[in-house]
């Protein structure tokens, strides 16, 4: 008893035979014998009455240029069809050639439709697919996708209408206000200049509160200074007093006490100051006594 026939070697040997291959030509290009060959189609016929029909179109598709294999997508179009139940009771008399009729109809419809909106097939089933996820997207039925549509338009239609009157509103605004387009770009121009402006005007009042308060600081030091002149030309009432006697000594009380003041010593005092020669005796008596006091103080010192 020879060893069991691997699957893959069967799967082989049964997709050549259905191709049209003979057995010799089998048994060489899958590496085993004529007689394996032979047996594995004998089993086949066993389990499938039509093999031998399936292998005969096979051989006449191919001597007309058509693979097998093309015929798979039919297939599984015909598995699809029978999962949803479109074939159910496909065998009673009529009723398969309807539903054929139906689907050709339909494919006929679509290729006309595609063809009057200037779209190939691929394009009409890429938006069929857009739209299905687009429904998906925002959570809709398809029955009830084309009123979303519709009432996507109208919101559309109201924004834009209130874009439009917003923008009427501000061109209103602007209008009123005398301004133009024009203007607010010669605006935005000119706008480093105004705000170059700005900072001067900010300096400028920088400037004049310094100036007022160096006229402040000027007014307390003038202030200031005349006080110190009035102390500095300040003199003793004693001092005044005294001298006014030895001036009006032999005189009324009264008369003595208008001979000298603060007033007119200084006056006195700034006449000899600055015009000295009018009074070179007045000064020798002056330095002869400021000399004689001024060394008996030393002395005594």
């Amino acid at each position: 008893m020879g060893a069991k026939i691997p699957r893959p070697i069967k799967l082989e040997v049964i997709k050549k035979w259905l191709q049209g291959n003979s057995r010799d030509q089998i048994a060489r290009e899958v590496g085993i014998g004529a007689g394996t060959v032979t047996g594995i189609i004998n089993e086949c016929r066993q389990k499938d009455l039509e093999f031998d029909l399936l292998r005969e179109v096979a051989v006449k598709l191919k001597n007309q240029g058509v693979e097998i294999g093309s015929f798979a997508p039919l297939v599984r179009l015909r598995e699809i069809l029978e999962e949803k139940e479109w074939l159910l009771n496909i065998k009673r008399e009529g009723e398969e050639i309807e539903l054929i009729e139906k689907l050709e109809s339909l494919i006929i419809s679509m290729e006309v439709f595609c063809f009057k909106q200037g779209l190939s097939v691929k394009a009409f089933f890429d938006q069929v697919r857009e739209i299905y996820w687009a429904a998906e997207k925002y959570e809709t039925s398809l029955d009830l996708f084309p009123d979303y549509i519709k009432q996507l338009e109208s919101n559309a239609n109201m924004l834009i209408e209130e874009i439009r009157q917003l923008k009427q509103e501000k061109q209103h605004a602007l209008n009123n206000r005398q301004i133009t387009a024009n203007l607010l770009e010669e605006f935005q121009m000119s706008r480093p200049l105004f705000e170059k402006n700005q900072e001067l005007k900010l300096e400028l009042e920088q400037v004049k509160d310094e100036k007022d308060g160096y006229k402040i600081d000027l007014y307390h030091e003038r202030l200031w200074k005349r006080k110190e002149q009035e102390i500095m030309w300040s003199i003793l009432e004693r001092e005044l007093d005294k001298a006014n006697k030895e001036l009006g000594s032999g005189r009324d009380r009264y008369y003595y006490t208008q001979l000298l003041n603060p007033p007119k010593l200084k006056a006195m005092v700034m006449d000899v100051y600055n015009h000295p020669s009018k009074y070179i005796e007045v000064i020798r008596k002056m330095m002869e006594c400021y000399d004689s006091y001024y060394k008996e103080q030393e002395t005594m010192i």
